[in-house]
């Protein structure tokens, strides 16, 4: 039987370079996505305003070349022919003033039956729109991921910075597994969240599948944040400084207590909107 040499701390570093330099692929992918999904979402709204003011999406085209005098000569006595028949046409209405009164009578009323369908206070429901929250999910998951990769830089003793601090020799084997598996799934489910959001963003809209892909992503959350606390814990209980580091430096809140702070921070404002995601969703039959 031969035994490793290695401290816990030497035999934990190449976990932790896999887990960032992952995390660090996962950024770059993400961020791509979410540029991507904001123009898909100008484009759309674009199109949509186009939609709804077709007279200011006519006025936007190239101009039309500009007639010529004859035209605007013939243009002018069509126009005075129809002023003509249109001012033939209100006199006969200004002749008939019970027709108005029975039209305010409807217009009043809602409708010749008594009904509100015309009325403007029965206003519709507003419209649950899936994929701009999707987007807005992927903006929230910018930073988690972020901070995830820059807590085990901190830990990795990579070639621009070694950090001041070890391991305690007295550090059970099991803590030095169960943290290195740990480690292993923060990268795992960073990854899985992200897509997640890249099938519910690319769904047509919201049914069963993307419901599916919501309960999924809720665990998600659970595995990652149950697996940083426990990271964050280790690191508080076995934490030594290195013996170059002075006696009354606080190595942990230097270096991680900003970090766990903005860990929980990032992490609560990302569950927090997939829960308001699912709260607001339409029941699927």
């Amino acid at each position: 039987m031969r035994w490793c040499k290695l401290s816990s701390f030497s035999a934990i570093q190449y976990v932790w370079e896999n887990t960032e330099e992952k995390l660090d692929t996962v950024l770059t992918e993400l961020v791509q996505k979410l540029q991507a999904a904001i123009q898909l979402q100008e484009e759309e709204g674009d199109l949509m305003d186009d939609v709804a003011n077709p007279a200011g999406a006519l006025e936007n085209n190239a101009a039309e070349p500009e007639e010529g005098p004859e035209n605007h000569l013939a243009g002018a006595e069509n126009n005075q022919a129809e002023l003509q028949d249109d001012q033939e046409d209100d006199d006969e209405i200004m002749e008939d003033p019970e027709d108005d009164d029975e039209l305010m009578e409807d217009l009043s009323d809602g409708g010749s039956d008594g009904s509100a369908e015309g009325s403007v206070a029965s206003a519709p429901p507003e419209e649950f729109v899936l994929r701009p929250r999707v987007t807005e999910l992927m903006r929230l998951a910018v930073p988690l991921v972020k901070i995830c990769g820059v807590f085990f830089f901190r830990l990795w003793d990579n070639p621009t910075s070694k950090p001041p601090f070890t391991f305690s020799e007295r550090m059970h084997s099991y803590d030095l597994i169960w943290f290195s598996s740990h480690s292993g799934v923060v990268g795992d489910s960073v990854h899985e969240i992200c897509k997640v959001l890249y099938r519910i963003h690319a769904a047509d809209g919201f049914d069963a599948d993307v419901e599916d892909e919501l309960d999924n992503l809720n665990m998600l959350i659970n595995h990652l944040r149950a697996s940083l606390d426990g990271c964050i814990a280790l690191i508080g209980f076995h934490l030594v400084p290195s013996a170059s580091v002075p006696p009354s430096e606080h190595i942990y809140r230097n270096y991680f207590y900003a970090t766990r702070s903005e860990i929980r921070v990032a992490m609560d404002d990302f569950s927090d909107a997939v829960e308001l995601l699912i709260r607001d969703a339409p029941q699927v039959d």
